[in-house]
């Protein structure tokens, strides 16, 4: 909440002081980070040329008081999102036991096994969930959404800039796809059909849950899943030699690039007793 209300006042005084110079118009002020890191990149921002002028230095101290809040903001909420997302990676439903020898079985994988093939990887559109995989993929984001919700709340109660609040969650969601990704494309044991319906299932689900909150805040966030998204859709392709065709790569995966794709048909694990070649 402080943070929030700090970004609030510095980025309405940045818009104002900017807008009053002529610098930058409305949409110009918002704040895009172009990678993960913590920090913004400030070789790309517009520097200001030495002026005496009182106006233009405390509008250049102001953008670089905004760039330090939201960097804070945005290191919390990493740092947060990092143990929220702990029960994806490691296929625990809140409050189950992680070993794996648990007469309970906290997988979330052998909980979806009978409900593995639901989702469509043919659909460039979001699937929709049965009642009963919509309340396991809840129970495994509750802990992101709930977040995600308390940020939404405190933006909307300080009155931040709406531009700068959907530059957050597109930043957020595009963490979120990178702490995914990057799980299953480094883990063998990952590259299932299981675990494809899951991360399918998650992105699903997300896109609804954004939809009941209020897409405005959001602006482009769930286009920063479309490598989560596209690499679960591959996973769960029936006949995953028609990736050897460019038009079927580039209908089902457009974004991944040929070492992306290999990598995950190498580490692919076809459903035991399937018969489904690798």
């Amino acid at each position: 909440n402080t943070l929030a209300y700090c970004l609030s006042n510095t980025s309405i005084l940045l818009r104002l002081t900017s807008e009053r110079l002529g610098k930058a118009k409305v949409d110009e002020v918002a704040i895009t980070v172009l990678d993960s890191t913590k920090e913004f990149p400030f070789e790309k921002l517009h520097s200001f040329q030495e002026s005496s002028d009182a106006m233009s230095v405390f509008n250049q101290d102001l953008r670089v008081l905004v760039e330090t809040v939201y960097g804070f903001l945005l290191g919390n909420v990493y740092d947060v999102l990092k143990s929220a997302l702990l029960p994806i990676i490691n296929q625990t439903l809140p409050g189950d036991s992680k070993s794996s020898g648990s007469s309970q079985g906290g997988s979330l994988r052998k909980q979806s096994n009978a409900s593995s093939t639901s989702y469509s990887a043919s659909s460039s559109s979001y699937s929709s969930l049965s009642s009963l995989e919509e309340n396991k993929i809840g129970s495994l984001l509750n802990d992101v959404t709930s977040f995600l919700s308390e940020a939404l709340t405190a933006f909307q109660t300080n009155f931040v800039y709406l531009e700068v609040a959907r530059s957050f969650f597109e930043q957020v969601f595009y963490f979120l796809n990178g702490f995914l990704f990057n799980d299953l494309i480094t883990r063998q044991d990952r590259c299932t059909r299981e675990t494809a319906s899951e991360l399918h299932g998650v992105v699903v689900y997300l896109s609804k849950w954004i939809d009941n909150t209020g897409p405005e805040w959001f602006g482009s966030a769930m286009t920063e899943l479309r490598y989560l998204k596209q690499a679960a859709e591959l996973l769960l392709l029936p006949n995953k030699n028609s990736l050897s065709d460019a038009a079927s790569r580039k209908q089902t995966c457009p974004d991944l690039n040929a070492w992306q794709i290999k990598q995950l048909l190498t580490y692919y694990q076809p459903p035991s007793g399937s018969g489904e070649k690798k």
